[in-house]
């Protein structure tokens, strides 16, 4: 992680969870649902507006909670300016990897010139 400790600047992970929760709760309330589903979109929208460029959601077997917040993304995408949001599934099936990549990259150099929010730097060294 130190290798990438200037780049990662200003995207820390937040300190208190309830910030997450209250970032989700007009997507997926934390009164009735629970898991990590909760936590994954309370962090996209708390890195949407700390000027991160996109999001990827990495998920193994096609598990619940990606598969929740896939069906949840195109909303929060749209409620946070378009942020580009993809979700990959790593299943052992065979996709071009590659080419899925290169697309997201497209999507988030553009997002990246439009965005509302700007990056947010911490001011630890």
């Amino acid at each position: 992680m130190s290798l990438f400790r200037d780049e990662f600047r200003g995207y820390e992970e937040p300190e208190d969870i309830q910030e997450l929760l209250d970032y989700a709760e007009p997507y997926l309330p934390a009164m009735s649902t629970s898991g990590e589903m909760v936590v994954n979109i309370g962090k996209t929208v708390y890195f949407a507006r700390k000027g991160l460029d996109g999001v990827i959601d990495i998920s193994p077997f096609t598990c619940m909670n990606g598969i929740v917040c896939e069906a949840i993304y195109p909303r929060v995408s749209r409620d946070n300016a378009g942020i580009p949001i993809r979700n990959f599934y790593f299943d052992g099936t065979q996709s071009d990897l590659d080419r899925d990549i290169g697309i997201y990259l497209e999507l988030a150099r553009s997002y990246q010139q439009r965005k509302p929010w700007p990056r947010v730097h911490s001011s630890a060294a």
